[in-house]
């Protein structure tokens, strides 16, 4: 009786959870559109984006659902500390939640590469930091090609949302219920050049698979990490779970690594308290400058 008890409980959780996630509309649309077509323009605010004159690059990997327009204040200011900053648009972002349908990790991963490549050979050396899927992006890179420094901003892992429930099988049985799921925006001041929103309000089941489909691909190779790492992250994230990011550090190959805790910032460091935004901009130029 116990027994039957204890997986009725679970599967009723699991249901709640997946409703949290879906908002319940049972939504099967699957637009007829290809994420690769470009046919669209990018939203105000949130294209690629170039500040700087140094001689020093670093690449901007933005998260899922996102743009540049997430990492662009951080940017800024390296922009001003010297360092010659790119933002790049992934593959999907900045446009249209269904430009996300029919989206893989492999074809914004191509992108990365061909845009670390156009750095590359502008720099002749090129550091990269990434935000959630960037981090998770970044450090991919830094496992294939030659990259002088990896900053990981609330790093993707395979724990996200929950330390334990299984998030790969928990999105796959989400598919079946919805084709998006919601997301939790803030609505932004209206200014000339900035986003309504930073993130999308829904975002495709596929986009989110293949998010973590990337990341437990990257987790057996993390010793090939062999370049200086910082990652950064909030023991209060709720979409990337502190032991997700733990785990990740203490698997890298590199001996030159270094972990920075917030106790309370929101998984979007980047846009916590003035305190937090001096923090996380310091932290940033001291690990790349030394």
């Amino acid at each position: 009786m116990a027994v039957i008890v204890a997986i009725v409980f679970t599967f009723v959780v699991l249901f709640l959870v997946l409703g949290y996630l879906i908002d319940f509309r049972f939504d099967f649309r699957r637009p007829d559109v290809s994420p690769l077509q470009g046919r669209r323009n990018y939203l105000r605010g949130c294209g690629p984006f170039e500040f700087g004159t140094g001689d020093r690059a670093v690449m901007f990997l933005h998260g899922i659902a996102g743009s540049p327009a997430q990492v662009k204040d951080v940017a800024k200011r390296l922009a001003a500390d010297g360092f010659h900053v790119y933002g790049v648009v992934l593959p999907g972002h900045g446009t249209d939640p269904e430009d996300l349908f029919g989206i893989t990790w492999q074809r914004w991963y191509e992108h990365v590469v061909a845009e670390h490549g156009r750095i590359l050979e502008r720099h002749g050396k090129v550091s990269v930091a990434g935000f959630s899927l960037g981090a998770a992006l970044g450090m991919r890179l830094a496992m294939e090609h030659p990259v002088e420094k990896l900053i990981c901003i609330s790093v993707s892992s395979s724990r996200l949302f929950h330390d334990y429930l299984p998030s790969h099988w928990l999105l796959r049985a989400a598919s079946f219920l919805s084709s998006s799921a919601r997301t939790f925006p803030q609505r932004l001041p209206e200014t000339e050049d900035g986003p309504e929103y930073l993130i999308y309000r829904s975002i495709p089941m596929d986009a989110l698979n293949t998010l973590v489909d990337l990341v437990h691909d990257n987790e057996p190779r993390l010793g090939d990490v062999k370049v200086p790492t910082l990652v950064i992250h909030s023991k209060k994230d709720v979409a990337s779970r502190p032991t997700g990011a733990q785990l990740l550090y203490d698997r890298l190959g590199t001996e030159e690594k270094r972990l920075v805790w917030f106790e309370s910032a929101p998984h979007g460091l980047m846009h916590g308290s003035d305190e937090d935004k001096a923090i996380l901009h310091h932290e940033i130029v001291d690990f790349l400058a030394n």
